[in-house]
């Protein structure tokens, strides 16, 4: 039976298949190999006298091709691709073959080995590991035919790839079921799931091809199945490689917890990795023979009329992006936008979320908070210190010429103002006060050490203004 299933597995190299999907050119091999038996075991063959030799087909008037009598069946030079030169029944023969079998399939077969058509015996034969005397016990009632296979093998593959399934997802559940101390743990944990499934695949393909023997038009889907789950498997193990890269990337750099930079990378790794899956989805798809062309135009317009729907969310996420090209403020940092003051807390992917003053957190989505005025306090390099003191009326203008000379001085000789910054000048008679105005900048980026700063200048100009007998008016401050 081994030698039978050879012969038309080696019948499957004579047929042109470049035009079946990769995927599915197996199982389509030998099932033309089986009707080309079927034919040739029931049709009067030409005399070997009458079939054209190499010498006389490589003659430049000669056809490029030869039908064999009595059949719709043609024999063909390849033109391109790795068997150019090579002469193979015609990629049309996958077509005719089952076509001119039904004609005939009530011709007996001549055969010396015991079979009454090719095409049926195919779809019997098991593998070395089923033995016979199970596949004759199977009963009647399973040996009719589903999608051109038996009934068993249809049932016994299905159970087969239900099996592996509930295998792979009790040791995914298994796995995952504890909580994982690390990001890249869990991750590596997952990983462990598209990993099996790719053992798995081989392994069911094994058993479905060699063993149970699954043929015809099942047998197609159960290729086609098991390309495409490999591929999304390999769509599934690249998004999870890649996020496991960023994880170490980030845990390299020691960002801060709800860092934008880490929210960045995590969203690059997992759009990377599902534009490379689905490219690999895709690969896998054509291989199995689907509309890829099709399919991709079909989602660029499902995709449009979802970014439509989704536009809000989009325009923050392009807003997240823009805070973290511009880097206007970044988490820790004291800002002022529109009436309110705050710190950053986190920037993530929608929102920006900052602690206020009052010690309420503030949501700002995005979008707004990139076209928004934003003051950014951490970064100053100085601070400005900007009062005006008012003096009462009695005041001479000798003791406000000494006052602002005693000023000046104070303010020259700290050691936390910016000498050449310092102006204290005296502004004239208001409506209550004569006033002094002082600009002066602290050296510092700190609020806490600013106020402390501006706490003692305030404390030295009071000392100050009663060493000089002066009283301040009413209102003193502004």
């Amino acid at each position: 039976m081994q030698q039978i299933a050879s012969i038309a597995t080696q019948f499957s190299a004579l047929l042109d298949l470049s035009s079946v999907p990769e995927g599915v050119r197996e199982g389509i091999g030998e099932q033309t190999s089986a009707f080309l038996l079927d034919i040739f075991g029931r049709i009067d063959l030409p005399s070997p006298a009458d079939v054209p030799d190499l010498e006389s087909m490589a003659e430049e008037s000669a056809p490029t091709s030869w039908r064999i009598p009595g059949t719709p069946i043609r024999i063909a030079r390849i033109a391109e691709g790795p068997r150019e030169g090579e002469f193979l029944f015609s990629g049309e023969t996958i077509r005719a073959a089952p076509r001119m079998f039904e004609a005939i399939q009530r011709v007996p077969l001549r055969s010396s080995l015991g079979i009454g058509t090719w095409s049926v015996a195919v779809r019997e034969w098991t593998g070395p590991i089923i033995p016979a005397g199970v596949s004759s016990a199977i009963p009647n009632i399973l040996r009719g035919f589903w999608w051109d296979t038996p009934i068993w093998k249809v049932l016994a593959t299905i159970a087969m790839f239900i099996l592996s399934a509930l295998v792979i997802a009790f040791m995914h559940h298994a796995l995952n079921r504890r909580e994982s101390k690390s990001r890249i743990g869990f991750l590596l944990r997952r990983a462990l799931t598209p990993l099996s499934i790719l053992v798995a695949v081989p392994f069911i393909e094994h058993i479905v091809d060699l063993e149970i023997n699954v043929t015809g038009a099942f047998g197609v889907y159960a290729d086609t199945a098991r390309t495409v789950i490999a591929y999304s498997a390999w769509g599934w193990l690249l998004w999870l490689i890649l996020m496991i890269i960023v994880e170490r990337i980030i845990l390299f750099r020691k960002r801060p917890e709800g860092d934008f930079d880490e929210q960045l990378l995590r969203i690059f790794a997992g759009a990377l990795g599902v534009v490379g899956g689905v490219i690999i989805v895709g690969a896998g798809a054509q291989k199995v023979g689907l509309p890829l062309y099709s399919v991709v135009a079909g989602l660029g317009i499902g995709g449009l009329a979802v970014a439509l729907a989704v536009r809000p969310t989009l325009e923050n996420m392009i807003g997240g992006v823009m805070l973290y090209l511009d880097r206007p403020v970044q988490v820790g940092e004291f800002c002022s936008f529109g009436d309110k003051t705050g710190t950053i807390e986190s920037i993530g992917v929608r929102t920006t979320k900052i602690r206020g003053a009052d010690r309420t957190l503030i949501s700002v989505p995005n979008a707004v908070l990139a076209d928004m005025q934003l003051i950014n306090w951490a970064r100053c390099d100085w601070m400005l210190i900007n009062q005006t003191i008012g003096l009462r009326f009695e005041t001479t203008p000798d003791q406000i010429r000494i006052l602002l000379v005693k000023v000046r001085e104070m303010i020259h000789t700290h050691p936390k103002i910016d000498r050449d910054t310092v102006r204290v000048r005296y502004t004239g008679p208001a409506a209550a006060s004569r006033d002094v105005d002082i600009r002066i900048y602290a050296l510092t980026h700190d609020w806490n050490e600013y106020y402390a700063i501006r706490e003692d200048i305030f404390l030295r100009i009071d000392d100050l203004v009663e060493a000089a007998g002066i009283l301040y008016a009413v209102r003193r401050w502004r």
